[in-house]
């Protein structure tokens, strides 16, 4: 049987990032460690640097699309669409682009639930060639290229710009 309790982790502005977890498993250990690092750190320098990515067309392939090109805000982070636009010719994608909205309380990402976190769901998507195409090498030399990505991502991460620190 599993048992439940409050995450005791607060965020910078004192509200309890999550009220329930399941304490049991290793995923929600996982996830606790992380938080406990989310919040030791500064959150509104991560939101803001997190919100740039978020903007940013330089992690897709050909610089032509950005996360918020599928997922725009005023359409509740989807793009109201059936199925969205493939960058390559010929594919055809044929889920419709799920909102962000709460996505981090999902048990799994994508449609069929193949990744558990949304940030390895963010990099699947930056890595498909048919969605933004880029590989790890062009995503890392064009952020490590960028003063100011360098030195948000070295105020934020001991390891700096990394594929793990990106998604």
């Amino acid at each position: 049987e599993r048992t439940f309790r409050p995450l005791k982790a607060d965020d910078a502005r004192g509200k309890m990032i999550a009220p329930l977890v399941d304490a049991g498993d290793a995923r929600t250990r996982a996830v606790h460690q992380i938080l406990r690092d989310y919040v030791a750190g500064d959150v509104d320098a991560m939101a803001k640097l997190g919100r740039r990515l978020f903007f940013d067309r330089r992690l897709s392939q050909k610089q032509q699309r950005a996360c918020a090109d599928c997922h725009q805000p005023e359409r509740a982070f989807s793009d109201g669409l059936s199925a969205p636009r493939s960058l390559t010719p010929g594919v055809t994608l044929r889920r419709n682009t799920p909102t962000l909205l709460y996505a981090d309380l999902n048990a799994a990402q994508f449609w069929d639930g193949r990744v558990a976190s949304p940030e390895r769901q963010a990099l699947g998507v930056i890595h498909n060639r048919a969605e933004m195409g880029a590989s790890p090498a062009t995503v890392l030399r064009r952020l490590r290229a960028s003063r100011t990505y360098s030195d948000a991502f070295a105020r934020l991460f001991a390891d700096g710009i990394q594929l793990a620190n990106v998604g």
